[in-house]
């Protein structure tokens, strides 16, 4: 459990430098571009990340589950990932180029030809973090998530600081991708040890298997998370998209930190499962928990102070995301009921395709009626609402899986008590005096005594996962404290 722990800190913080760019650069690029000019640049990311999750078709996320399981042929699972990517990245980017000229460029209209190179050189051998996260490496997925991070936040801040032109910008992203697909290519040839290793029966099929599931799963993922990205900026415009960005700004700190928290557990819980069953689902339950005590302060926080945050840090320009990212925070609260682990250890993943299925259908009834009432607003809350009603089928089926039942399942009485902590400690930052009186400087200090009053309110409640995650994140510190003295 320690080395899990060890592993979930430097993740997040590598999942934090991933997503800097998303993070960081929006800070600072809507006060070099204009709000439409900031929404142009949204659309490409929106329809790369689109397509680049298509192309990967969660070939290289199956890496945490293939190499601890075949864990003495490690590089033969990696290059047969390798490959299979290779080949559904050229699917996807056929399918964007046959649609879209079939269309007469109504599909991605200017961005067709940036979109196919980026996405073949994104997806392309960017196996590493999926890959040394499987053979505990965390600390190498640190320093390859940061150089990367480094390389594209300097791209593309200084290309806008020369030229402001939205489409130099993304053709500088396009040849920087080019220089990292060269260098991890020479890299591959140099650490790839295949031909030691022992040959695997009958590897493909099962692979192919795992990720037919995963895979179509993530498709639906990615349509129903974007479906509202997609809606905005094709029917309501780019100023409108900019704003919407800009209110789902907090997803990526779901993303840096839940994400990699699930991604750590999934390889563990696939390890403790070919040992006792019982104590991957223990494993699983207290993760919950701990997932509770960061999401929902968070959750809490952004959704009182949203306008002084957005106003702050990107202008009056943006006040009409304040709304937006008040009710994304729902979104986080169901963020803390991750049940995508729990399934995918068991390797039975039908059931994501069933849950996203549902989550698809629900976002776009619900955007229907809610865009032309609301806008945006509308746009979030049915994206809220899909989270909702994924989390209720993904949850039905871990449950049947396990055979377990739903009061058992999901430690209600300590996600009980870190609720409670949250919402009673919320009084402390109820009055408006924090930010009439301080401004920003205000945001700050009543969150650091808002989370004094939280972790008081656990202590008070006698919530024993507090005692185990302060331990985990005093080791961490110990850990890079001591190695930082010894390279000294």
């Amino acid at each position: 459990m320690a080395g899990m722990g060890k592993q979930a800190a430097v993740l997040i913080a590598a999942r934090f430098a991933n997503y800097g760019l998303v993070l960081i650069s929006p800070i600072i690029l809507v006060r070099i571009l204009s709000v439409e000019q900031f929404g142009q640049y949204r659309q490409f990311v929106v329809y790369a990340t689109f397509l680049q999750l298509f192309a990967a078709f969660s070939f290289t996320e199956s890496l945490l589950y293939f190499v601890p399981s075949y864990a003495k042929s490690v590089w033969r699972i990696a290059n047969q990932t390798n490959l299979l990517t290779a080949c559904s990245s050229m699917v996807v980017v056929a399918a964007l180029i046959l649609l879209d000229l079939s269309l007469k460029h109504a599909v991605v209209g200017p961005y067709l030809w940036p979109l196919v190179a980026y996405v073949l050189l994104f997806v392309n051998l960017d196996f590493w973090e999926y890959f040394l996260l499987a053979i505990h490496r965390p600390a190498a997925v640190f320093a390859y998530t940061a150089g990367r991070l480094t390389a594209r936040m300097a791209t593309v801040i200084v290309v806008a600081l020369v030229t402001t032109n939205v489409g130099t910008i993304i053709w500088a992203l396009v040849g920087l991708e080019a220089v990292r697909i060269s260098i991890a290519c020479i890299f591959w040839r140099l650490m790839d040890r295949s031909a030691d290793e022992p040959p695997i029966a009958n590897v493909w099929r099962e692979q192919l298997r795992y990720c037919m599931g995963t895979g179509f799963a993530m498709m639906l993922n990615i349509a129903n998370r974007n479906l509202g990205n997609v809606a905005v900026a094709r029917v309501l415009g780019p100023v409108s998209l900019a704003h919407y960005t800009i209110g789902t700004y907090a997803e990526y700190f779901y993303l840096a930190l839940g994400y990699s928290i699930a991604l750590v557990l999934l390889a563990e819980m696939v390890r403790r499962n070919n040992e006792s069953p019982g104590s991957a689902l223990l494993l699983w339950q207290k993760t919950t928990v701990v997932n509770c005590m960061l999401l929902l302060p968070v959750a809490i926080l952004l959704a009182r102070f949203a306008e002084p945050i957005i106003v702050t840090l990107f202008g009056k320009g943006y006040r009409p995301a304040v709304m937006v990212m008040q009710v994304h925070m729902l979104f986080m609260i169901r963020a803390c009921f991750d049940f995508s682990p729990a399934v995918r250890a068991l390797n039975r993943t039908r059931a994501f395709v069933y849950c996203n299925v549902a989550a698809l259908i629900v976002n776009a009834i619900a955007l229907s009626v809610l865009m032309p009432a609301y806008g945006i607003v509308g746009v979030v809350g049915a994206l809220v609402i899909s989270s909702y009603a994924d989390a209720f089928v993904l949850g039905w089926a871990a449950i049947r899986l396990y055979g377990v039942p739903l009061r058992s399942f999901i430690p209600w009485k300590s996600v009980g008590k870190v609720g409670l902590s949250a919402a009673i400690s919320a009084a402390v930052i109820w009055s408006s005096v924090w930010t009439d009186w301080f401004g920003f400087g205000g945001v700050i200090a009543a969150s650091i005594v808002y989370y004094a009053a939280f972790v008081l309110m656990l202590r008070i409640m006698g919530v024993s996962e507090l005692d185990a995650l302060a331990l985990r994140i005093r080791n961490s510190l110990s850990m890079v404290f001591s190695s930082s003295r010894t390279r000294a």
